[in-house]
Order: C-alpha cells, then structure tokens, then sequence
C-alpha cells in the first residue's frame, strides 16, 4: 500500500493501533480501482464471446425466400475459403437482417438495401425484376405494361356517388 500510495502522491489510508481507514483520497482511488476491475471483466468476457463465436462459425442471413436462389453459390464460396468452417443460415425480412447485422449476429447478409443500416456496407449483386400477378380477368391483364399505381382500385362513380373521401 504505501508503494502505491507513493505511486499516487497521496495518503490513501489512515493507520490507527485499532486498524486503517480509507482517506477522501483513498475513496476516490477504490472507486475508480472498482470501475477499472468492471471495465477488465468486460474486456475478459468480450474476448471469451469473440472465441465462442470463432469456434461456432460464420453466420449468413438470407432475405426470405431467396435462399433457394443463393445458398449453393454462398457455401460453394465458403467452403473454397475456410473448409470446415460451421455455417448457420438465418432468413428473416430485408429490415431485421439488417437490424441483426448492426447487432453483431449476423456475418453477412443478402438482404434488399435498407436506408438505416449505420455501420454497414452494401453491396449490389443483381438488379430485382418486379412483376405484377393477376387474376385471368383482371383489369390489367390486357395492358402490355402495368405501374404500381395502375394496382389501385378504380372508384365506380354509381358505387361511391359523387361524394369525394
């Protein structure tokens, strides 16, 4: 103690006959040994869950339905770079892999782009092709081109009178 009291340039206890006491000194010096002992638990503890999660392997998110399209590409590619590496597959909506990517639970995602993805970079692998599905007797069927507004309902006028909504 008086090492580390020399160390500090402070008198950090008080030595009685009857035992020792904390000066204001030595309060504020055990507050911040507590917190720095806090801070080195969670250094520790980060490093153990970084091993786990090494040994546990690598985590791809796949935007539903298309890991029928990319999953044999997307292991292909992980086998050639790290054969006997553990792979989990995640599908989930474009929104909450992204959310699990800034989360630190995903190591990749294929996913649409999502406007608040911080921290995350993206990058374009195909450009979709949106089509409309109709009934046989639908409206549209005839037309050689349909836009998402064409999909609106068309307001009959005897249905809704002339009155505006």
């Amino acid at each position: 103690m008086r090492d580390l009291e020399a160390e500090v340039g402070a008198r950090l206890m008080e030595r009685h006959a009857r035992g020792v006491a904390l000066t204001p000194a030595g309060h504020v010096c055990l507050d911040h040994v507590r917190l720095a002992l806090a801070q080195i638990e969670v250094a520790c503890e980060a490093a153990r869950r970084c091993e786990v999660l090494r040994k546990q392997g690598f985590v791809i998110g796949f935007l539903l339905g298309q890991e029928a399209v990319w999953l044999r590409e997307a292991l292909r590619t992980l086998r050639e770079e790290e054969c006997d590496v553990e792979i989990t597959l995640v599908t989930k909506s474009s929104p909450e892999l992204a959310n699990a990517l800034m989360r630190g639970e995903l190591d990749v995602a294929l996913l649409r782009h999502e406007a608040l993805t911080a921290g995350l970079v993206s990058k374009h692998l195909v450009k979709e092709r949106l089509v409309v599905i109709l009934p046989k007797h639908h409206r549209l069927v005839a037309r050689k081109s349909v836009r998402p507004q064409d999909s609106r309902p068309r307001r009959s006028s005897a249905r809704h009178g002339s009155r505006r909504c």
